[in-house]
């Protein structure tokens, strides 16, 4: 898709402009890969600890942010929705398994 108009990227005054011009360009596509690269490097930094520890704490962070991203209409409702998911899925099987 070539881009004609730029007339949002240059008048964008901070990073938030910046963010909002890409993620409308590449239809939502942005935030959704910087979301599940950002899950994938806090499960990565957390493998110290136990999967399942990781998987809990990560889901939790994420879930905080990406409902503040859908709140902003950055991304749909559908990814804290599954964050919240795999969160009380895997706090569920934490505690089973104490």
């Amino acid at each position: 898709m070539a881009i004609y108009n730029l007339t949002n990227l240059t008048n964008a005054e901070h990073i938030g402009d910046l963010m909002s011009f890409g993620n409308e360009v590449s239809q939502g596509i942005l935030m959704i890969v910087i979301t599940l690269a950002v899950t994938f490097i806090l499960l990565m930094v957390l493998k110290k600890w136990e999967f399942l520890e990781a998987l809990a704490s990560t889901t939790v962070f994420m879930f905080v942010a990406t409902t503040l991203l859908a709140l902003g209409d950055y991304l749909s409702i559908v990814f804290p929705l599954g964050f919240l998911f795999i969160a009380a899925i895997s706090v569920f099987l934490l505690y089973m398994k104490k």
